[in-house]
């Protein structure tokens, strides 16, 4: 068995990140999670990464199957009357724009939906300090306005209100979300840059990764990290569109995302008789086709769009 360290990296996409949870249950059920020294994660992956770090998968099963789409999505009234009154009263100058470039009724609009219920979840589901007695170093990415770039940060032993504010930040989808200020800086959702997160944990040194996907377009550009080696899990079928995948809390999805995410990886995994040679064999995995490219590239190129937005 390999002595080596290995890093996990979880994709964001909103509810789609239950699948990760069927994926945590499989690394436990066939050995692997043990060797796992580092987890990386963007979005809704950054918060199962901190809940795999806990190693309570127990508790992870439990907030995937209580979580509902008012937890994530909560409509705040007084705040759509205080933004319409707002509108109203600066009609004229409803196209100005902020100090970082964004139009007033976009940033405006991005806060119709309250995160207060989605910060008390991530509250409750954390200790304080953070991940103070885990050996697994946790990274959750963001996208930082001013830097224009995608900035990871550290939460073991970060005090609880500190991981909330990021974990609130690499979550906020622009368009639908408020941006989140952290030292005077303004973060949105991590997906914007680096929807995978790879690098936070190559720079600790770790040169074995499991990339667990949410998308099939998703990739990894392996040429930025050599002396690398990747097993990729990808869902066998698609887990949704944005609409239908990303934002749909539907309780029977959440549980078939589960399921399908225990048992891609399971499919992947039950071949191999250790994780040496689980590896060795990915080196000639044919998923880096070109199709994924070419949808990553498109992918890429929207959200540069959205990035002039916010900028």
């Amino acid at each position: 068995m390999t002595e080596n360290r290995i890093g996990l990296v979880f994709a964001g996409g909103g509810a789609k990140g239950a699948y990760q949870v069927g994926v945590w249950k499989a690394l436990r059920c066939f050995g692997i999670e043990p060797y796992i020294k580092g987890v990386s994660g963007t979005s809704v992956g950054a918060f199962n990464a901190c809940l795999f770090a806990t190693g309570n998968l127990d508790a992870g099963y439990r907030l995937w199957e209580t979580v509902t789409k008012k937890d994530i999505l909560f409509f705040n009234s007084q705040q759509l009357y205080d933004l319409a009154k707002k509108i109203r009263n600066e009609l004229p100058n409803l196209l100005s724009t902020t100090r970082r470039g964004t139009p007033l009724f976009l940033r405006e609009q991005i806060g119709v939906f309250s995160r207060e219920r989605t910060q008390q979840m991530i509250k409750d589901a954390l200790s304080d300090p953070v991940l103070e007695k885990s050996t697994i170093d946790c990274y959750a990415t963001c996208y930082c306005c001013e830097d224009k770039r995608a900035q990871s940060f550290k939460l073991n032993h970060l005090d609880k209100r500190k991981a909330t504010k990021i974990l609130t930040a690499t979550s906020a989808i622009p368009l639908v979300f408020r941006e989140e200020e952290l030292e005077g800086k303004h973060y949105y959702d991590g997906g914007m840059d680096d929807n995978v997160p790879v690098r936070p944990l190559y720079e600790q040194g770790i040169r074995k990764f499991i990339i667990v996907y949410l998308a099939q377009r998703d990739y990894v550009d392996k040429s930025q990290f050599p002396s690398s080696s990747f097993v990729e899990i990808v869902p066998s079928l698609s887990l949704g569109n944005f609409f239908k995948g990303t934002l749909n809390f539907d309780k029977d999805t959440l549980q078939a995302h589960i399921n399908q995410g225990y048992h891609d990886a399971g499919n992947l995994f039950a071949p191999y008789p250790d994780i040496d040679q689980l590896f060795e064999d990915q080196k000639d995995s044919k998923l880096e086709d070109t199709e994924r490219k070419l949808k990553k590239t498109i992918k890429k190129l929207a959200n540069k769009t959205i990035k002039e937005i916010v900028k």
